[in-house]
């Protein structure tokens, strides 16, 4: 009998990696991990998280992306102000492609904080800034000058657009008291991104390697760091979707 898979290999190329080690997940045409009954898209949006792994001394910067309209989208990060009251971090230097730019919270960081945080983050202040876009490629036109390496999507409904959004903007306007361990970049957008209704997950990795005096550190940065917080989003949500930015 001729073997047709042996001569023609009909399994197509997919240019997004899934974060789940399921092979049904890393199939072109397997929607929604195989399970549509789960795991549905009707509106075809998404929310999810953009990064940069060099950022911040290796440890990493995440934001959080959500979609708010038809082709309209809202970016929101936590990041330190210099003495001027712009974005610290002077290297960063981009085409701030937004629409409109928001600062929804300014305060003085707790750690590290006087002249230590002048001399690490470049200034004395933190707090969560908002960028609105009004389509999803001058979103990424934007995450590519700021040099980020990886995006993490997931399928929402527009309702859960609408949770994530309301709870970006209130939560931050209330953040305060930046902190490298425990209220950073990474950990204020993994309880933004894992609200109640956002139909995104989180689990609590921190728990278990405590009881574990070998993995006390690991715990540590699993649920401190940027790049930790990441790889929490990506072992929670098998359904997630990875793309690097070039």
């Amino acid at each position: 009998m001729h073997n047709y898979y042996k001569k023609n290999n009909v399994i197509p190329s997919n240019n997004w990696n899934s974060a789940s080690k399921s092979l049904t997940s890393c199939h072109l045409y397997h929607y929604a991990g195989n399970n549509p009954i789960t795991y549905t898209d009707p509106n075809g949006e998404y929310a999810g998280l953009v990064l940069d792994r060099v950022d911040a001394n290796g440890m990493g910067h995440i934001g959080l992306f959500v979609q708010t309209g038809d082709d309209s989208w809202s970016y929101f990060e936590v990041y330190p102000f210099d003495k001027n009251g712009e974005q610290a971090y002077h290297h960063i230097k981009c085409d701030d492609t937004s629409d409109m730019v928001s600062i929804l919270s300014k305060n003085r960081m707790s750690f590290p904080c006087g002249k230590i945080a002048e001399l690490l983050a470049g200034g004395k202040e933190a707090g969560v800034i908002q960028r609105d876009f009004s389509s999803k490629d001058v979103m990424m036109a934007y995450f590519t000058s700021r040099k980020f390496s990886e995006i993490l999507s997931f399928e929402t409904t527009t309702e859960q657009d609408s949770i994530i959004y309301n709870n970006a903007v209130s939560s931050g306007k209330d953040f305060s008291g930046y902190s490298l361990i425990g209220n950073n970049c990474g950990t204020w957008a993994m309880n933004v991104l894992s609200t109640e209704g956002s139909g995104i997950n989180k689990i609590d990795y921190a728990k278990d390697p405590f009881k574990n005096e070998s993995n006390f550190f690991l715990g540590i940065y699993m649920s401190n760091a940027p790049n930790g917080a990441w790889l929490i989003f990506c072992l929670s949500n098998p359904e997630g979707k990875t793309e690097s930015i070039k």
